[in-house]
């Protein structure tokens, strides 16, 4: 597998770090809290096989700035999105682990999911997405 290992800068102005690899549709994934892309490796090489994978450092995680502000899910979402359009994604699959999950329930909310094709939340508390007493409102 060849992985590639760039940065991109945020609206914030954040450097972001993230790790590329493969050839065919794309697939980002949106890692949990204190991970990093070069934790997954392996699954990067897996997938790489199939897919172009595209796995960032979040803001404060791994390679990528810390700064001392925007560690919350809506910025996640928001630097997942300059990651999506970076690269100008359409068909996207969104692999969300753990944390990663609400970051991509969150770039869905504010982003829509004109480019994305498919969902891979793994790991997440089921409860998050189907709680009962939940409805479709989006009046919070």
């Amino acid at each position: 597998m060849m992985l590639n290992s760039r940065s991109i800068i945020t609206n914030d102005d954040v450097c972001l770090h993230y790790l590329t690899a493969g050839r065919g549709r794309p697939m980002v994934l949106a890692l949990g809290w204190s991970q990093t892309a070069a934790m997954f490796t392996q699954l990067l090489d897996d997938l790489s096989k199939d897919y172009t994978v595209i796995a960032f450092d979040m803001r404060g995680h791994g390679a990528s700035e810390k700064p001392d502000c925007g560690y919350r899910i809506a910025w996640f979402a928001a630097d997942a999105a300059g990651v999506i359009a970076k690269f100008d994604l359409d068909g996207a699959i969104l692999f969300g682990h753990p944390m990663g999950c609400a970051v991509i329930s969150s770039y869905l909310e504010m982003f829509g999911r004109d480019c994305v094709s498919r969902l891979a939340p793994i790991d997440q508390a089921p409860v998050v997405t189907a709680w009962p007493d939940w409805s479709d409102c989006r009046d919070f």
